[in-house]
């Protein structure tokens, strides 16, 4: 995979007719028709291109959760998916280890988290994500929603997560 480019952009700098395109493509890999979960918007993209195809695609979102009490910067990830014909390639692993390295050195926050289901769990595990027994909390237009999936954090600074509840204070991502 000598020609993958990687880029790393603002969401507010992407063109709308991509940003619509790279919307309609998370849709269809990961919401089920019956599903109203409303969404949160992101900051940034990390984009795998292949000459002027898309071919992988990852999102962070930037939020201060509630731990307990505590307010703690994040970095969440979100939208990691590459497309089918280029699956098993280590393309996915690449943006990963990018988004690893972006948090870490340009980003003021303490910790990745992201959400996922079980069988993506030893996938992230490889990258140095740990997962972790929180009950993680997010807000729909109902009211607080309790996330039913996998929760993984990389700590950026050391640190080990604490091990109690986490308030995402917004939509899910």
């Amino acid at each position: 995979m000598n020609h993958l480019r990687l880029e790393i952009i603002p969401s507010i700098d992407l063109h709308p007719t991509l940003k619509k395109d790279i919307k309609d493509w998370l849709i269809s890999e990961f919401i089920e028709d019956d599903n109203e979960t409303l969404w949160s918007d992101v900051d940034w993209h990390i984009l795998g291109w292949l000459d002027n195809q898309l071919i992988s695609h990852l999102d962070i979102l930037e939020r201060l959760v509630i731990v307990g009490g505590d307010k703690i910067p994040i970095a969440g990830i979100g939208g990691v998916v590459t497309k089918l014909e280029w699956r098993g390639r280590g393309i996915a692993s690449r943006l990963m280890r990018e988004a690893n390295r972006f948090m870490a050195h340009e980003m003021a926050i303490e910790f990745g988290l992201l959400m996922c289901d079980q069988k993506r769990v030893t996938f992230y595990q490889e990258l140095g994500w740990e997962l972790i027994e929180n009950t993680l909390v997010y807000d729909q237009p109902s009211g607080k929603e309790i996330f039913g999936d996998q929760v993984m954090v990389y700590p950026i600074k050391g640190r080990n997560f604490p091990g109690v509840k986490i308030d995402v204070r917004g939509y899910p991502w």
